[in-house]
């Protein structure tokens, strides 16, 4: 890596430790903090990465992390992420999309491929670039910490625009609407497969539609719900799936392409047949069971637009339209 002056960026090697950097910079913050990530941990270091923040919250300083609610995979830490900081006081956004790893402060600013694990600050070979940019004078120091302020600007605006909109009855007309959605992106296979590979094709538009949800619910703030609504999406989206990898794996694949003729040779079971489908119909059954478990939501429930989270997400927004740290 290269380090100049309040700058230090390039290829961080294997073995090289940057969690004292990472930790570094949420301890030298005086007025927020930001934080853009996709994978956490609460493991050793990462435990350290948590407590520092929780002791800025403490002192009064406005902490926003943007991150995925991550629906997929059985190991996240998210949900306990997202209790964490709901506990400590700390600004959460959902964005499914997000995929970028940063930190933003009055100080330092951060970003670079690295997750916020053990394995990624001290094993892996990753990507890093620090800058301490409040003792940097330069014209692209203020254009690259403007563009990470604007983005944050634009997420907080966009939730309080969604806020003004959208109340939890139509919240349970939208859900449904988007879990119904699912059968129409998901098809038997009959026994043409033109249909299974639209369904691959789909996965990633379901993936991302379930995803939304979630995050719609959170916004509510009544988490008992945005849990529910988690649990009950999470068991649709382990269906697709398992839905998904049998395909692939058994009716449809790069393998299966004459790539110059695109030519398809294919000869099913079957078997194979009645497994897809069979899976299908599982998926069917289960879109249905979540949907009677709507029922139970309460219609007088609103969003809450006093809540800390919000009163968090303002003094961001704040902070980064009146802060003279760039």
């Amino acid at each position: 890596m290269i380090t100049l002056s309040n700058s230090t960026w390039g290829i961080k090697r294997s073995g090289h430790d940057i969690a004292g950097d990472i930790i570094g910079i949420i301890h030298n913050a005086d007025n927020f903090i930001i934080v853009g990530g996709y994978n956490f941990t609460f493991k050793t270091v990462g435990y350290s990465f948590f407590r520092e923040l929780r002791q800025k919250a403490l002192q009064g300083l406005p902490i926003l992390i943007i991150l995925p609610s991550h629906l997929y995979g059985n190991g996240s830490n998210q949900p306990a992420i997202i209790n964490f900081c709901i506990i400590n006081g700390i600004g959460v956004i959902l964005n499914g999309n997000n995929h970028s790893k940063w930190i933003l402060t009055d100080k330092d600013l951060y970003y670079g491929s690295s997750n916020f694990s053990v394995s990624s600050w001290k094993n892996k070979v990753e990507v890093v670039t620090i800058h301490n940019h409040s003792h940097i004078n330069r014209q692209w120091k203020v254009d690259t910490v403007n563009d990470f302020k604007d983005f944050v600007k634009d997420e907080i605006k966009s939730l309080k625009r969604r806020h003004t909109m959208t109340r939890v009855p139509g919240l349970i007309v939208y859900t449904r609407i988007v879990w119904n959605g699912i059968k129409s992106r998901m098809f038997r296979l009959n026994p043409s497969i033109e249909k299974v590979i639209i369904t691959l094709e789909n996965y990633e538009n379901v993936v991302h539609n379930l995803e939304k949800v979630c995050s719609l619910w959170f916004e509510t703030e009544n988490f008992d719900d945005y849990n529910n609504i988690k649990k009950l999406s999470r068991q649709i989206l382990k269906k697709v799936d398992q839905l998904c990898s049998y395909a692939y794996s058994n009716i449809y694949n790069e393998s299966l392409v004459d790539l110059e003729s695109k030519n398809i040779n294919l000869d099913l079971s079957k078997e194979v047949i009645e497994n897809y489908n069979k899976i299908h119909l599982e998926l069917i059954i289960i879109i249905e069971d979540c949907k009677n478990q709507l029922e139970k939501i309460s219609l007088n429930r609103d969003f809450n637009l006093e809540s800390k989270n919000q009163t968090i997400l303002t003094n961001i927004d704040t902070v980064l339209t009146n802060g003279n740290y760039s």
